[in-house]
């Protein structure tokens, strides 16, 4: 990491004054995963604060319709919008895994993973774009947010950037993530998308993606052949459905509500990734009071603790299936990760996740 403070044009910040963010947003209202759900989080947790002013930064939209769109995201919310960093703004934070914008203000950079560097592209050239943005936070990044103990290593080891510029600052689930709904009908939700051949029979579900670093394949075949009478479904968000034969394959949504009722309503939740450096299903399920079974790879530890069951071999089908029988026929077992769940993902929470943040950026001034 080079020395981007020298390098940045500082603005003080007096005494009585609020601190102006530039905020990276060319992503805001198209990510609909975790990177996407985690900067909306932050931003609604700040929006409302009398000691920030902040200016979400896009790319090349019409402004005017883009105010309105945010309007609408965050009601009420004091939140300018512009297509570079302002000359007065006294830091930039970049959440999106790189660095998209330039400008004089000390910048703060969440890095999520590596996986362009740990799961490199074959093709040289897709290769170089995805690690670009990377290399570039790693050179001019005043301090770097990581998400786990587990990435934060990672990016050490990839980027070369100091270790003692990085702070750990985990997500959080909260909001719609509840063992119980406020609403009973929202436990319906589930249902009424799975259609009538799950009105009885339960379901696993995995919240994925067409990305091999989800593993899903591993997951597909292990259930296909485990349960070839289809006693226990497969529920999955945004796999190539040609790929899962069998299984309800459903869109990825902006809707927390939709998502924790199909979490509420599985047996269990199974997340196969070969790398997480911060499971949010694992945490978003755990907080529903769903029991979850996950490969023990990167932040998922970290995350889950001893309330999840782990799967040791990660690509083996055989311990795949077994940990799916298991889990399917130990109540026992589902009762305790049930119980357990909750009072673990109470250790994390939105506020304390944006107020580490605000930390940061405030520190990097």
């Amino acid at each position: 990491m080079g020395n981007p403070r020298q390098a940045s044009k500082r603005v003080e910040v007096p005494s009585s004054s609020r601190l102006h963010v530039a905020v990276d947003a060319h992503n805001l209202f198209v990510d609909l995963q975790g990177i996407g759900r985690y900067v909306r989080r932050i931003l609604a947790e700040w929006a409302t604060r009398d000691d920030l002013e902040i200016t979400l930064l896009f790319h090349g939209l019409l402004l005017g319709a883009t105010r309105k769109r945010v309007a609408q995201l965050f009601p009420g919310a004091r939140l300018r919008v512009a297509r570079r960093i302002p000359t007065n703004a006294h830091v930039s934070w970049h959440p999106w895994n790189g660095t998209f914008f330039r400008g004089a203000a000390p910048s703060v950079v969440t890095i999520h993973d590596v996986t362009p560097f740990d799961f490199p592209n074959a093709d040289p050239a897709k290769r170089a774009s995805e690690q670009a943005p990377f290399r570039l936070s790693a050179a001019t990044a005043a301090r770097v947010i990581s998400v786990s103990h587990h990435a934060a290593s990672r990016i050490v080891a990839q980027l070369g950037v100091d270790p003692a510029s990085i702070v750990v600052t985990p997500l959080a689930a909260g909001g719609s993530f509840v063992p119980h709904a406020a609403d009973p009908a929202a436990a319906d939700i589930a249902r009424r998308e799975l259609g009538a051949e799950y009105d009885r029979a339960p379901y696993v579900f995995c919240v994925s993606s067409p990305h091999p670093v989800k593993n899903f394949a591993t997951l597909y075949r292990a259930w296909s052949e485990e349960f070839p009478q289809r006693e226990l479904g497969l529920v999955a968000t945004a796999v190539d459905a040609s790929t899962a034969a069998g299984a309800v394959v459903l869109p990825r949504k902006n809707d927390d509500e939709r998502l924790a009722a199909l979490y509420r309503g599985a047996l269990f939740v199974a997340v196969p990734s070969l790398s997480e450096s911060f499971p949010l299903p694992v945490l978003e399920a755990m907080s529903c009071g769903v029991p979850v079974i996950a490969n023990r790879v990167g932040g998922v530890p970290e995350v889950g603790g001893e309330a999840i069951s782990y799967v040791e071999q990660p690509t083996d089908i055989a311990a795949w299936r077994s940990g799916l029988r298991r889990m399917t026929g130990d109540a026992e077992l589902r009762a305790r990760l049930r119980a357990a769940g909750p009072a673990r993902a109470q250790q994390f929470s939105w506020p304390k996740t944006a107020q580490a943040t605000l930390d940061v950026l405030r520190a990097s001034v």
